[in-house]
C-alpha cells in the first residue's frame, strides 16, 4: 500500500512539472529569476477634474455638481461644454508631462472643446475667423495652420503665464480685435497685466485652503478645481 502512495505521488509531481515546463514554453513573459523583480507597466494616475464652462471662460466649477462626465484615454480624443454646463473628466493613464489639452473656443456660440495633443508634435489648425485655442505646458509656440478657403485675418498670439509668472504657453487666434474677434481671454490678459508690472498674486488664491493638483495649474484654473473629497 506504501509502495502505491509512494508512485502515485511520483506521476502526480511528474505530470505538474510537465505542465509547468510547457506553461513556461507558451508564457515564458510570466516567469521570472528568483532574484529578479517583476517589470509592470507604468500607469500615470491621474485625479477626477471639475471644470465649468463660464460664458465662453474656462473655469474651476466651486460646489457645483457636473452635468456630465467624460474619461479621457488617447491622444485625439475630446470633449465640449456648453456655456453655463458643468464637466468632470478623468485623464486614465496620461502622462501630462508630453501631453496637454488644446483648449478651443467658439466665439459665436461660447463653446469650450477640449482635445488632448502631443506637446511637441500635435499642429495647430485654425478653422474659422476668430477660432481660439488655448494650449498651456509649453515653451515654444506650437505649429500653427490655417484651414484652405479663409479671407486673410491676422494670427494673434498671446503669451500665458502661471500665478507665478512662469512661462505657460500661448493663447492663438485667427483675427484681430479690430476686425471683430473678442480681446484675449480676460483671466489670462489680467494675469498678463499682473505679470508683467510684477504685481503679486490676488488674495482669492492665497485665501483658499483647498489644495490644487498640478493639473488644474497647467490649465490655468485656479483656485480648486480638483474634485473634493
Amino acid at each position: 500500500m506504501n509502495n502505491y502512495k509512494i508512485i502515485s505521488f511520483v506521476i502526480f509531481s511528474l505530470l505538474l512539472s510537465s505542465c509547468r515546463v510547457l506553461d513556461f514554453m507558451v508564457h515564458p513573459g510570466d516567469y521570472q529569476r528568483r532574484d529578479a523583480p517583476k517589470e509592470v507597466e507604468i500607469r500615470y494616475i491621474n485625479e477626477p477634474i471639475i471644470i465649468a464652462n463660464k460664458s465662453g471662460e474656462l473655469a474651476s466649477a466651486g460646489e457645483k455638481l457636473p452635468d456630465k462626465k467624460f474619461i479621457i484615454s488617447k491622444i485625439g480624443q475630446s470633449f465640449s461644454i456648453n456655456p453655463g454646463q458643468t464637466v468632470e473628466y478623468v485623464a486614465d493613464n496620461i502622462d501630462f508631462s508630453k501631453y496637454t489639452f488644446d483648449i478651443e473656443t467658439d466665439e459665436t456660440t461660447k463653446e469650450i472643446k477640449m482635445i488632448l495633443v502631443d506637446k511637441d508634435f500635435s499642429k495647430v489648425t485654425l478653422k474659422s475667423k476668430c477660432h481660439t485655442i488655448e494650449r498651456r505646458g509649453i515653451v515654444l509656440a506650437p505649429k500653427i495652420e490655417v484651414a484652405e478657403g479663409l479671407d486673410p485675418e491676422q494670427i494673434v498670439i498671446t503669451p500665458l503665464f502661471d500665478e507665478k509668472c512662469n512661462p505657460d504657453g500661448y493663447e492663438i487666434r485667427y483675427g484681430a480685435r479690430e476686425r471683430g474677434c473678442r480681446e484675449e481671454s480676460q483671466k489670462n490678459f489680467e494675469n498678463y497685466k499682473r505679470c508683467r508690472d510684477k504685481k503679486p498674486l490676488p488674495n482669492e488664491f492665497e485665501k483658499h485652503k483647498c489644495q490644487d493638483s498640478e493639473l488644474c495649474r497647467k490649465l490655468g484654473l485656479r483656485p480648486c478645481c480638483t474634485k473634493q473629497k
